[in-house]
Formats: C-alpha cells, sequence, structure tokens
C-alpha cells in the first residue's frame, strides 16, 4: 500500500509538470522577428528595399519636430523649404542619391534641407517638382538577387499658395457634417469657430471654439498654456504639454491633442482628438464633410 502512494504521488508530481509546461508553452510563439520563436525568419522585412522615401516641411534652422509631431505623409507643399529622409529599414550600407527637378548635380546622402523660395519666387507657384531617388544596396544573405540590390523612384511634389485651414485668424467659422466613430449611427454637425476679439466664460480672444460634441456642447482651445503645432499641407497637429497648466482646463475638457486631417481639398475632414480628464485618458475621432 506504501509502495502503491509512492508511485501515485510521483504520477500527480510528473501530471502537474507537464501541466505547468504546457502553461509556459501557451500560447505558441508565432513571431518571425523574435529569435525564441520556431517561425522566427532572420530575413524579415530585408528582402527587399523600401523605396518610400520621407518628405516634411523644412526646419529653416530650427530644431527638428519631437516625436509627438507624426503627419499624414503629403506630396503637396505650401510651404517653400523642404525636409528628405531615406526610407526605413534599409541595410546601414545601403547608398542614395537624389535628383531634384532638373538640378545638374545630385545630391547624396540620407537627409538634408532645401530651400525652394528663389525657384518658387520667379512665378513657379502652383506647380511640380519631380524627385528621383536611385538606392543602391550590396548583395547581403538576405537580399540575393542583383536586380533588387539598384531600386530607383520618382515622385511629385507639388508647390501651392494655397492652404486647407479651417480658419485664417478672422471671425470666421467652418461647419461639417459627420459622425463620431464610437456611435456611428448618429448624426452630428461640428462647427468650428475663431474669434479675434471677444469673450467666452471670462477668456478673452483670441480663442478657438467647437460647437455640437454629443459628449461636450462647447470644447475650448486650450488657453494661456505650454502648447505647440506641427504641420505639413493635409495634417495639422496641436499638442499640450502640460494639460493642468492651462487656464481654461476645464473648458478644454483637459484636450492633450488634437489632429486635423484633411481630404478632397479640405471637404473631408477626421478630427482627433485626445483628453486627458482626472478620470482617465479618452481619445474621440470624428469622419465629417463640409457643408
Amino acid at each position: 500500500m506504501k509502495l502503491f502512494r509512492i508511485i501515485l504521488g510521483i504520477c500527480c508530481l510528473s501530471g502537474l509538470l507537464m501541466i505547468h509546461s504546457c502553461k509556459d508553452d501557451w500560447p505558441p510563439c508565432d513571431d518571425p522577428t523574435n529569435p525564441d520563436c520556431d517561425n522566427y525568419d532572420p530575413c524579415y522585412g530585408k528582402k527587399t528595399i523600401n523605396s518610400f522615401f520621407k518628405v516634411r516641411p523644412g526646419d529653416r534652422g530650427f530644431p527638428p519636430p519631437e516625436d509627438w509631431c507624426e503627419l499624414t505623409p503629403c506630396d503637396t507643399f505650401n510651404a517653400s523649404s523642404v525636409r528628405f529622409d531615406a526610407p526605413d529599414g534599409n541595410p546601414e550600407n545601403s547608398t542614395y542619391q537624389w535628383q531634384i527637378g532638373t538640378k545638374a548635380e545630385p545630391r547624396t546622402g540620407k537627409g538634408f534641407e532645401v530651400d525652394f523660395s528663389n525657384y518658387l519666387s520667379k512665378g513657379n507657384w502652383e506647380s511640380h517638382i519631380t524627385v528621383t531617388l536611385t538606392i543602391r544596396s550590396p548583395i547581403n544573405s538576405c537580399l540575393k538577387n542583383p536586380s533588387d540590390t539598384l531600386v530607383v523612384t520618382s515622385r511629385e511634389l507639388f508647390f501651392t499658395e494655397q492652404t486647407l485651414n479651417l480658419y485664417l485668424n478672422q471671425d470666421t467659422s467652418a461647419r461639417f457634417k459627420g459622425y463620431f466613430t464610437n456611435d456611428k449611427d448618429k448624426e452630428v454637425v461640428l462647427e468650428f469657430t475663431y474669434f479675434k476679439k471677444g469673450n467666452y466664460q471670462g477668456f478673452k480672444g483670441p480663442f478657438a471654439l467647437m460647437i455640437g460634441a454629443p459628449f461636450m456642447d462647447t470644447i475650448m482651445a486650450p488657453y494661456n498654456c505650454h502648447r505647440e503645432g506641427c504641420r505639413n499641407y493635409r495634417h495639422i497637429r496641436q499638442y499640450v504639454y502640460t494639460v493642468e497648466n492651462c487656464d481654461n482646463k476645464v473648458e478644454s475638457h483637459y484636450l492633450k491633442s488634437r489632429d486635423f486631417i484633411y481630404y478632397d481639398e479640405g471637404n473631408t475632414l477626421i478630427l482627433v482628438f485626445e483628453f486627458s480628464p482626472p478620470e482617465g485618458r479618452e481619445t474621440r475621432k470624428f469622419i465629417g464633410e463640409r457643408l
């Protein structure tokens, strides 16, 4: 009987160890970028060259945008200075040659800025400039086909004096009809109004209001606090560093950031709000068409 108990105990212990081992292996590892997984692929994402180079408004000697400034890529510019950067994810020893318009000498390097002021001042606004990038990469263990080591890509940059702003520093308003993505069946009309002068809840102009949101009828843009903005032709992003320091944190619903993303020459708007009230952060997304 004693021997039976010993054998039964060993079996139970073995079973527990097997169950524990199974739990450690569940769910199974399924990540080609993780060396610990059976399906690990050291060449994942490295078998082709990324040719989508980056362009954005230039810095003009100021510090580059911080991490919070992530903008929708756009090849249309209403600024005269352009920052060019090589595509992400390519081998470190890849080389880059840039042909900017009809300039005789190509540029080299992973990143640089070009000021087109002289060119544009000669009546060249509302026109395109072709940018061609040639990428050369040595053959390696992941890039084995010689035809894949030379990639040439071109894009057309368009320069315009037009803007897609809702309002231009004057007492104007814009209205959009659409919906918030958390309640697509409820139609909403948002009105964006900018006051150069005036008074709202004791705050004097200039200030901006958004009227008509179902979760708070009138939301005021952050007032008298550390905030910054960055933009390209299609996307405007505004960011508040310390929401608690805004004089109107309640009136702004503790607004942390907001993104205005325009399509169809400004007739379609995607608006993304991030709020940071004491009860916790929340994100709201609105999609609408101009009325």
